[in-house]
């Protein structure tokens, strides 16, 4: 029997850090997450995606650093098992290369932080003698 932790689904973002000795393309990394993540059926990126358990990648570039943001609603376990399944990544297009779960960002995180920043921007403008709408974004944490 699962535990109620274990089963529920928890909507939220994976982010990765991805670094690689060498020069590659977008599309590099993705054959080598797509591939890689195959190797158990559970965790199938192509069959994650399919039955809405992950969302579409989003991969930015800087420099030579990559970001890796992946949404997904599964429960947590699973979310760890994916993860584990990516940072097990060694290269890309025979390049060395490394992935790192850097953070599992929640809707709701996200929603806090945003209107804790409006709330500075608010502020801020005030500040500066501009008028701003009375209880415009109350903070919840």
């Amino acid at each position: 029997m699962q535990s109620i932790q274990n089963s529920y689904k928890h909507e939220s973002t994976l982010v990765f850090s991805i670094k690689v000795d060498g020069e590659v393309s977008d599309k590099q990394i993705f054959g080598a997450l797509y591939g890689n993540t195959d190797i158990l059926e559970n965790i199938s990126l192509s069959r994650l995606q399919a039955t809405g358990e992950a969302g579409r990648c989003l991969l930015e570039r800087s420099g030579d650093n990559w970001l890796l943001k992946l949404p997904i609603t599964m429960p947590l376990t699973k979310a760890a098992l994916l993860a584990a399944a990516i940072e097990s990544i060694d290269e890309v297009a025979k390049q060395p290369a490394s992935f790192r779960l850097i953070a599992l960002e929640s809707p709701r995180e996200r929603m806090i932080r945003i209107a804790r920043r409006a709330k500075e921007l608010s502020e801020k403008l005030i500040d500066e003698g501009l008028h701003v709408e009375d209880n415009l974004i109350e903070v919840k944490t």
